[in-house]
Order: structure tokens, then sequence, then C-alpha cells
């Protein structure tokens, strides 16, 4: 019997920015609230589940618009009984959070949100990386 492949390529329809900053997750997102237009609120933790039953829970906070759609993610996972620190992208450990920015309009790029949160007091370092060089870039898609 032949056999068909399916071969998909990676779609990535946001940009992302990672931010790093000791601050708790509240206190980040409220600076950025009064920095940007956004109205980040807390979302229900996502939870992930892989083979072999471990199971990871994600922290993050959503604002969304008819064509905007912002998620702030917390790189460290909440942590899970027996289990050493996680994160959700293991090679981007040096950043504590990642910012999921869409705007369908492209009235407003991701240079322009770094621009804006760049003179934070609470965020000390922030840039913009290439979702499509991460190798397990598969765990921002949700």
């Amino acid at each position: 019997m032949r056999k068909s492949k399916l071969h998909l390529e990676d779609y990535f329809d946001f940009d992302l920015i990672g931010v790093v900053s000791i601050v708790k997750e509240y206190k980040l997102v409220w600076n950025i609230n009064e920095i940007t237009n956004f109205q980040l609120v807390k979302a229900p933790d996502i939870s992930m589940e892989f083979s072999g039953n471990n199971k990871i829970l994600i922290s993050n906070f959503e604002f969304k618009e008819d064509h905007l759609t912002v998620t702030l993610l917390k790189n460290r996972l909440l942590a899970m009984p027996n289990r050493g620190f996680q994160f959700l992208v293991e090679e981007l450990k040096q950043f504590d959070y990642l910012l999921k920015y869409n705007d369908e309009t492209e009235q407003t790029s991701a240079k322009d949100i770094i621009s804006l949160l760049k003179p934070s007091s609470v965020i000390e370092y922030i840039a913009i990386l290439e979702p499509s060089t991460i190798k397990s870039r598969d765990n921002l898609i949700f």
C-alpha cells in the first residue's frame, strides 16, 4: 500500500516579544495596561497534556478586540509536584514572560509596542523574537 505524507508549513500569525522582569505578573500586567491601550485580564490557566502523563499549566493574561489579540504568557510554568522548574519554551528560559501580539489591521507593530514598553521601570529587557526559529514553537500555538 502506498503511503502519503501531509506536509504542513508552520504558520504563525502573531509577533512574539520576550520580556525580562523580576516583578510579579500582576504588577507587570498593570504596568503594561497603564502604558498601552491594552486591558489585559487574567485568563484561566492553559493546560497542556503530553504523552507519559506529563501535564503543564501556563499562567496567562489576555486582551481581545475585533482585530487585535494580545496574550502575556509566563515562561516559567506553574509548579508541578515532584518536578523542578519547567519552561514553556526551554530555549528562551532567559525570558520571564512571552507576549504574543496579533494586530490584523497592522496599525501597530511589535516594534511600536517595544518602544512604548522599553522605558518602563519594571521591565529590565525586552526584545522581538522570531517564532519560526524556535525549536519548541509548537508550545506557543493554542
